[in-house]
């Protein structure tokens, strides 16, 4: 009786190394789409820090472009960069623990192959 359950405690395991891989694979394409945003809006604000001061800029919202100062788009570029950074962390953080997780187990699955 032991057995079967040694058994399902490492098919729960299993399954809970496969949950975390996945999440650990979702979590890595948003961190890699939140860097491509922060590249852009750096890109961004090196263009508007080109820009003379009388020069006309447009911001993209949704399917139109919006008419701005440069000095307000170049505060919100920076504001929208600050959130991307935030959010950055935040998921480098998840990944680190996710990671470590998925480390432990990894060596508890191991170590349960032996038995």
């Amino acid at each position: 009786m032991p057995e079967k359950n040694d058994n399902q405690t490492r098919r729960d395991d299993l399954i809970k190394f496969q949950q975390l891989q996945q999440q650990l694979q979702a979590l890595t394409i948003q961190k890699q789409n939140f860097q491509l945003q922060e590249s852009e809006v750096n890109n961004a604000i090196r263009e508007l820090d080109i820009l003379s001061g009388d020069q006309t800029v447009y911001e993209s919202i949704g399917s139109i472009l919006i008419k701005r100062e440069p000095i307000a788009l170049k505060e919100s570029l920076n504001s929208k960069k600050e959130v991307v950074k935030l959010r950055i962390e935040s998921l480098s953080k998840q990944l680190d623990r996710i990671t470590a997780n998925l480390q432990e187990l990894q060596k508890k699955l191991v170590a349960g192959e032996g038995k």
